[in-house]
């Protein structure tokens, strides 16, 4: 993942240490399994796993398993049973063309967004610190 670009930016990874699971961040989830797909094929209790090591993200097995039902039926990953061993078969999700796709609109909205965030972080540190008050973090 791209965390010491955001570490150097934001200090993120100190930040988000410290903060609650975002509200917003089933926004994003589409976006983090594309990336995750992008890497490697996987089943879904791995994306889980993966996807509990991103900083202020939380998404429970359900909202995951809606958001690859989602990316099927829009064609950006596919999907096929796999049995090993003596354990059940699970669905082995992979990206697509079309998911590729998807993945480099969504890196371009994050940029955006960063420059935007990194303008609101820099205006934020302007501020002047009110009388016995602490600056805004």
């Amino acid at each position: 993942m791209h965390y010491t670009v955001i570490d150097s930016i934001l200090g993120l990874r100190s930040v988000m240490s410290t903060l609650k699971p975002c509200r917003q961040q089933s926004r994003f989830l589409a976006a983090f399994l594309l990336l995750l797909l992008a890497e490697k094929p996987q089943h879904g209790g791995a994306l889980r796993a993966e996807l509990a090591t991103v900083p202020g993200m939380r998404a429970d097995s359900a909202a995951i398993y809606r958001a690859l039902t989602a990316l099927a039926k829009a064609g950006e990953v596919r999907s096929k049973w796999k049995a090993e061993g003596r354990g059940p078969a699970v669905r082995i999700y992979a990206l697509t063309a079309a998911g590729r796709k998807r993945l480099n609109f969504w890196r371009r909205d994050v940029v955006c967004r960063l420059a935007t965030l990194q303008y609101f972080v820099d205006a934020c540190g302007r501020l002047k610190r009110p009388k016995g008050g602490t600056p805004a973090r």
